[in-house]
């Protein structure tokens, strides 16, 4: 008998971990920030373009402060899953600023899975033993009939994502080409070229993924990652909340030196 595969070990390396839910019991929340986001336009006329001059979610606002939650208990379950398995002695602590969890009921926010609590303990496979604190600046997007962002990622930044709060229903009837994919969100492979001798089959074929978004969806993905944001081709409004996730620096992060 052959023992060539004996302790054989297949590796998987580099993984781009992207986070997609829904939060259930969206609604309400959603037309209360659409109102909100479309009064801070009436008085800001450039709220999509000028993302760096405010802190959408430092606003005084239920409907914001619910927002906010949800964004925190994603954030935390994102290092869950990316850091694996649970066990006594390392914590996730969610950031000083937003105390608006720990002051209501935690327990029946909808962003919390039912065992989640906040300080759960995790381990990393990559053994990152300490706490994790970051702070969070976010922002508005109205897109209107033609509107789109395009190919980019978000510097300076450690973790990017998006809320929606309103997709259009109905597209425009328009002579396009078939492969058209209005309001989606794609990313792409940040492996440059890697799909140049990708065969049927492997893992590198698709150098692209794209996500047709839902009201109440919130999408969470590692900052550096490119991604394009298709054209609104409806009369309808799409509104959506995109975020940054700064890490609050630590002398934790730092790797060991050897």
């Amino acid at each position: 008998m052959s023992t060539v595969n004996q302790g054989s070990e297949f590796k998987r390396l580099w993984p781009t971990v992207v986070l997609e839910r829904v939060v259930p019991g969206h609604e309400n929340t959603n037309r209360a920030l659409s109102r909100l986001i479309q009064e801070l336009e009436q008085k800001h006329k450039n709220l999509t373009n000028d993302y760096r001059s405010d802190n959408l979610l430092a606003t005084k606002d239920p409907a914001l402060t619910w927002l906010r939650e949800c964004i925190n208990i994603t954030v935390r379950d994102y290092f869950r899953e990316t850091l694996n398995n649970p066990i006594p002695g390392i914590f996730f602590h969610l950031p000083h600023e937003s105390n608006d969890l720990q002051s209501s009921d935690s327990a029946a926010h909808p962003c919390l899975a039912k065992e989640g609590l906040i300080n759960q303990t995790f381990l990393s496979h990559l053994d990152m033993r300490y706490d994790i604190r970051w702070s969070l600046h976010g922002w508005a997007n109205i897109n209107r009939f033609g509107d789109y962002h395009d190919y980019h990622n978000h510097p300076h930044a450690y973790l990017s994502g998006t809320y929606y709060v309103q997709v259009p229903s109905t597209l425009e009837r328009l002579e396009t080409r078939r492969d058209v994919r209005p309001g989606r969100i794609t990313f792409y492979d940040p492996r440059s070229s890697v799909n140049m001798i990708a065969i049927k089959g492997d893992p590198y074929v698709e150098p692209e993924h794209t996500i047709t978004p839902v009201p109440g969806m919130i999408l969470l993905w590692p900052a550096f990652v490119n991604h394009f944001v298709h054209p609104n081709l409806s009369r309808q409004l799409r509104i959506s909340v995109s975020f940054n996730v700064m890490l609050r620096w630590s002398e934790d992060y730092l790797p060991a030196q050897e």
